[in-house]
């Protein structure tokens, strides 16, 4: 959104109208202090982008490439493999930390293992993290 905010020349006029310009018109102002308690009121009344909020990935889409599978009857120990770790580390007030470890195998990407936790200490994440990465199956 940003780039198209800021996209010079544009074929197109924009209006950029924060709530504060319909209060009393087109939004009144108990809807306003309601949305207010919503995550999002900032991205869809106040006009910031934020992160966090909102999903990037069509779900019906990642729906149709899980697959269920069993690790064990897919690896041969003579297989070279690569694994990733993927770390998402939602620090705001209300924080969700994400890890998920992938392994590229035969063309194919395996989640092996994923955990999330609630409003974690930093001390525990990152000793958490350097445990996973020395996992060895």
């Amino acid at each position: 959104m940003i780039q198209i905010q800021n996209e010079e020349p544009s074929i197109n006029h924009k209006t950029f109208l924060p709530y504060c310009i319909g209060l009393g018109t087109i939004y009144l102002e108990e809807l306003i202090q309601k949305q207010k308690q919503s995550p999002s009121f900032e991205q869809e009344y106040n006009l910031k982008y934020l992160s966090g909020i909102g999903n990037l990935f069509n779900v019906i889409g990642v729906d149709k490439c899980i697959l269920e599978y069993s690790l064990d009857d897919s690896i041969n120990t003579s297989q070279s493999f690569t694994r990733y770790l993927g770390v998402d580390p939602d620090w705001g007030l209300d924080s969700t930390f994400a890890m998920v470890v992938v392994q590229w195998m035969n063309g194919r990407m395996y989640v092996i293992h994923q955990e999330v936790h609630k409003n974690p200490l930093y001390r525990d994440m990152l000793r958490n993290s350097f445990s996973i990465i020395r996992f060895k199956r």
